[in-house]
């Protein structure tokens, strides 16, 4: 154990594989014989996909994301694969191609 002669707490962040039902009680109750307190827990690897509002809370503004990023946000909220409908994908891109096209004669 590292000599610890100011009497200071030390801090850790644990990471974790996956999310459990009791977690954090039960890193907690683990934790109990050391000498440190658990500052953070993260995950490894973040949730495959987040919806559009917990994804927003990551990014400084809605301005960041692509119309592109957006639609295959929704899409995957929704449950709508693009891979095995590319089409949708290729409309989008249309209408969204017109609507520049449109503003940009404005």
């Amino acid at each position: 154990m590292i000599s610890n002669s100011y009497e200071l707490t030390p801090f850790v962040e644990i990471v974790l594989d996956e999310i459990t039902a009791n977690g954090n009680d039960e890193l907690k109750k683990e934790a109990e014989p050391y000498q440190f307190e658990i500052l953070k827990t993260t995950l490894k690897k973040q949730r495959e996909h987040l919806g559009i509002e917990e994804q927003l809370k990551h990014i400084e503004s809605i301005k960041e994301l692509l119309p592109e990023n957006v639609f295959e946000i929704k899409c995957k909220e929704q449950g709508f694969d693009l891979k095995e409908n590319p089409e949708i994908l290729d409309a989008f891109n249309e209408t969204l191609q017109s609507v520049k096209e449109g503003n940009s004669r404005s």
